[in-house]
């Protein structure tokens, strides 16, 4: 088994190191070495030991290929929640006894979520001031034990995000 590690891990290090590039001296400074060399011995020739630069062709855009201009601010209003990869940033308890559920979701939230957590319905907000945020509140008396918060969007009944929470105590 030993035996087996070591050989492994020496095959590694075998590829690792054959995936590395050569390093090279830029062609500048080998001129420059020339020239010093050249400064000492005047008898010697100058060859010039640059590789000619590769010339590039930038393809020139064909009608109705690509707008010349992005509008941006049309980009931003056509962003969609990214329920995928939302999380719950945090929970706590209301001086009214509800239970409060932070609910981040990159590129924003518009309309109308519910959420359940176990058999508990939930109402959902935004706030202006963080569109990409949703705050839902409702009942739960479980503290201390974890449940399953699924949420939803008004009038459908797949839900959009699920996590298991669990309710702080």
């Amino acid at each position: 088994m030993k035996q087996t590690c070591i050989l492994v891990l020496l095959i590694s290090i075998i590829f690792t190191a054959c995936n590395f590039p050569i390093p090279t001296e830029p062609a500048d400074i080998i001129e420059t070495d020339l020239t010093q060399y050249q400064g000492k011995n005047p008898g010697t020739t100058h060859t010039n030991l640059s590789t000619p630069q590769p010339t590039v062709i930038i393809p020139q855009p064909t009608s109705g290929s690509r707008p010349d201009q992005i509008n941006l601010a049309k980009i931003i209003n056509n962003l969609f929640p990214l329920f995928c990869i939302a999380r719950v940033r945090g929970m706590a308890h209301l001086d009214n006894g509800q239970l409060l559920v932070t609910i981040e979701v990159p590129g924003g939230v518009q309309g109308d979520y519910y959420a359940c957590v176990g058999k508990n319905f939930f109402n959902c907000s935004i706030l202006s001031q963080y569109p990409d945020h949703l705050y839902c509140h409702g009942r739960y008396s479980q503290a201390g034990q974890y449940a399953y918060l699924r949420l939803f969007k008004q009038g459908e009944e797949k839900a959009v995000f699920e996590a298991r929470i669990g309710i702080p105590p």
